[in-house]
């Protein structure tokens, strides 16, 4: 086996055609699943666009930098569907702009979704 790779890295051609094999690869791997989204992603018939005064509201939530506490999502984790409901999906945030989903690490606060914050 170390022959071989021996061989492979000494001829540039070979190396090169490697590389590009390799990245196919990986390149397929992660463009593939986007051809099925329509099938992942859930559809909410009640998601609209924001009013004037939510944008204002949002805006405001941005600008007080409350989204570093409270990351406006729901994990799937049990102790959390449980005592805040049902899990987020990803359709919830289909009109949000830059996306204001935190991490576990950055999330001090209640989570805000389905708070009617903006609303």
């Amino acid at each position: 086996m170390a022959e071989f790779h021996r061989k492979l890295e000494r001829s540039a051609i070979g190396f090169v055609l490697a590389i590009i094999g390799v990245s196919a690869i990986g390149g397929f791997v992660e463009i593939a699943p986007l051809f099925t989204i329509h099938e992942t992603v859930e559809d909410a018939p009640d998601m609209r666009v924001y009013t004037p005064l939510e944008l204002a509201g949002r805006n405001i939530y941005i600008r007080e930098g409350c989204y570093a506490c409270h990351s406006q999502m729901i994990r799937t984790l049990r102790d959390e569907v449980e005592r805040y409901g049902p899990y987020s999906l990803a359709v919830e945030s289909k009109y949000d702009h830059p996306m204001l989903w935190g991490s576990k690490a950055h999330r001090a606060g209640p989570g805000t979704a389905r708070r009617k914050i903006f609303r």
